[in-house]
Order: structure tokens, then sequence, then C-alpha cells
């Protein structure tokens, strides 16, 4: 259908036409007490897969090999040993497995399967022969010839396949399954597990917790500003539970130590801790924001001094964002802390975030992190000798400068 744009136009009425006779590995079916039929075979074997795949408009191009099939651009058969048999005297359970593809062009004739392995990986060979040029051309084209005369018509299961691959549904159905498939991943529904925070969420905590992850997944930090008391921490630690499982299952360990970033790290303010601990579990462990700016590191750790190695959560939920205060220029040492560790799935927790404002610099500080990363020793250092640079007295900083002026030519 790629290749021969003829068969899938409609209004095109050209003379082209394509015959395809493919074999199947039938030897499983003498484990069964009944072998079915091929053709059932192959039905079977279609209709047992999960369903027709649609990523782009142009993977609809079944829709239009189902017209092709009916109007006779396509003609579909499979090969049928018992046949064989009789027409061309062939002993024994065969298969067929050559390759023949015959034209008024020419012939290509060998074993290779028209797959990666068949056409890129292995070593195999063929026959390219164009018309006319060999002998070898005409016996390809009667041996294809031979193949289809002893192949059974299988258009009949091939359109009964499509019609259900391809169920034509009504507006309000598509809408249904199209909620369904939006709402419907199991990883995120949590709202049952009791054994997060020993009892089930309630509906609107469900919702928020589902659509949360959906937007950490397509964007890397997602917000929840949600009323006090209305379940926040409880919330959290379901984001904890089901974006640590989604992150470990897409993110790949580090190609240099083959180490896998994992679990949550929830931060917030010492008096809301304890609530945290009381619901934290194996995926999420809570760090008092105030560590962060009594660390010299501010949470990053190296060999010599001590930190709280964010960089090893792969998830970062920041209980009452609201607090935090990355700025654009001068940005606070808890949000410092943050900033040093690698790009890494972010959830902000609050119940008054202030208008777009702590939204723009809690983005803003996601967009510094993700924008490069280095290795938190590297910043340190980088960051001592900024630190360093700054502390230099006023003039020798002007002497400078009037050096540099007096000698430009």
């Amino acid at each position: 259908m790629k290749e021969l744009p003829e068969l899938r136009d409609l209004e095109n009425d050209s003379d082209i036409r394509i015959r395809i006779s493919f074999g199947i590995d039938t030897a499983n079916t003498k484990r069964l007490t009944n072998p079915k039929p091929v053709t059932q075979e192959m039905k079977l074997y279609w209709l047992e897969r999960s369903g027709l795949q649609v990523e782009e408009n142009h993977d609809l191009i079944a829709v239009l090999a189902k017209h092709a099939i009916k109007t006779g651009k396509i003609d579909l058969r499979v090969f049928d040993p018992e046949l064989a048999k009789r027409k061309l005297g062939i002993s024994g359970d065969r298969r067929l497995h050559s390759k023949i593809v015959s034209s008024p062009k020419g012939a290509v004739a060998g074993s290779a399967n028209f797959s990666y392995s068949g056409l890129y990986r292995n070593i195999e060979y063929a026959d390219d022969l164009d018309a006319g040029t060999h002998e070898l051309q005409v016996e390809r084209t009667e041996a294809a010839e031979q193949a289809w005369d002893v192949s059974v018509d299988w258009n009949t299961e091939a359109l009964e396949i499509l019609e259900k691959l391809i169920k034509p549904v009504t507006a309000e159905d598509a809408m249904a399954r199209t909620i369904s498939e939006q709402k419907g991943f199991e990883p995120w529904l949590t709202g049952a597990r009791k054994e997060i925070t020993s009892h089930t969420l309630f509906g609107y905590q469900q919702e928020l917790t589902y659509e949360a992850c959906s937007i950490v997944y397509d964007h890397g930090i997602a917000f929840v500003e949600a009323p006090t008391g209305s379940g926040k921490t409880e919330i959290g630690c379901h984001l904890a539970e089901a974006l640590s499982e989604t992150f470990s299952e897409v993110v790949p360990r580090s190609p240099v130590h083959g180490v896998a970033r994992k679990n949550a790290a929830v931060i917030a303010p010492p008096k809301v801790i304890p609530s945290w601990r009381k619901y934290s579990t194996n995926s999420l462990q809570p760090v008092a924001n105030s560590k962060l700016a009594k660390q010299h590191l501010r949470g990053a750790g190296d060999e010599e001094k001590s930190g709280l190695r964010l960089d090893q959560f792969g998830i970062l939920i920041i209980d009452e964002s609201h607090t935090v205060t990355p700025g654009f220029e001068q940005a606070s040492q808890m949000a410092s802390a943050i900033e040093l560790a690698p790009p890494s799935w972010n959830v902000c927790l609050s119940a008054t975030l202030l208008g777009n404002r702590d939204v723009d610099w809690l983005t803003h500080m996601q967009e510094k992190r993700a924008s490069i990363f280095m290795t938190p020793t590297f910043i340190q250092a980088m960051g001592e000798l900024f630190e360093r640079e700054t502390h230099v007295p006023k003039d020798i900083f002007n002497q400078d400068a009037q050096l540099a002026v007096l000698s430009e030519p």
C-alpha cells in the first residue's frame, strides 16, 4: 500500500494489481488434538494480537486496504500443504518459505524474510533478474505462479480481521474511549491502595493525583494547589509512589556508574515533617527544608562534606512550595539546594500559590536545572570560586578595569 499509491487511490481504475500468497508455520498444530485449517490458523493469529495501533493518520491506510481487497486490487492467498501434495506431488509436512517477487519488470527470488533480520542483519542471498535478461527469470516467474496455484483464498478472512481491527464507532463511543485511555493508566490509579497511607483516597484526591502524574510525565513539573485540610499530604504520598514506579521504568540508569535514581524526597517545612513521616513509605523520604540551608553543599554532597544527596532521588516533592523563593537573580539557599540536584520530576504542593509569581519562579528553577547539568563536585568548586571572586575588594576591580583601558591600542 505504501509502495504502490495506485492501490490506495479510491478513484484510480488502473490495471495495477498485486497478488500475495504467503506461508504459515503450521508445525505447532501437531501438538493440538484437532488441527485447525491453515486459513483459520492465520485468522486466529491476527485476531489474537492487541489490535491496530494508530500513531498518525498515515496508519489509517488499513482502511484503504479494505477497499483495495474488496475491489480486487489486492488479492490474498495462503499456501495450503494439502493442495501442494495433490498438485505438485510434494511429500511430507512442508511449508512455503521461499520468497519470490515477480512482475513484468522481472523477478527477485531468495529465502530471506522481508524483515529487519532478513534484509539487514543476516547474511542472505537472492537473485535479482530483469525481464528478458536470463532464462532463470522465466523459471522464477513460473515458480511464483505454482506457489499461487497451490494456495487458497484468504480475502474473506483478511476482511473479517480488518472489520474487527477497524471498527467504525459513533462520536460518543470514540470520546468515551479517549477518556478511558486518558484516565485509565493503571500505575497512576493508586486511590484504592490502602498500603500507602492506610486508607483509600477520596475521588477528588485521586483526580489530582492522576492529573499531576500525567503533567509531570509530559512536562517534568506539576503544581498541585488545594485548600488547607484537603489532604495534600496523602496526595503527595500517592504521587511519590506512582511517580517513583514510573520514573524507574522510563529513566535509564546512569551510563557512568550504572546507578538508578529512584524514590522521592519530600522537601517540607519542619513543622509538617511529622505529618509526612506518619505516612512515609519505602518510596518517600521527608527532608526538612531548614536542613538544606544549613548544609555546606546545600544538598549536593561530595567526598569531603556530607550532604543530603538530592541527586539520588528521581522525584522531588516540594511542600508549601510558595515558601521557596528561587528568584531570577538572588535565590534562597533552599532554592539553590534544589537547583544543585540534577534534573528530576518535580511536584510543587501549596494551598496559597500567590498569583503567577510563585509559579514563574518555580518554573524558572526547573528550567535552570534542566538546561544543563554538571556533577555536584564541579558545581560546588565553581560556586566557591564565584564566592571568592565576588568578595575581592572593589579597588582591585577598578585597577583591573583601568589596566584594561590603558592596554587598549
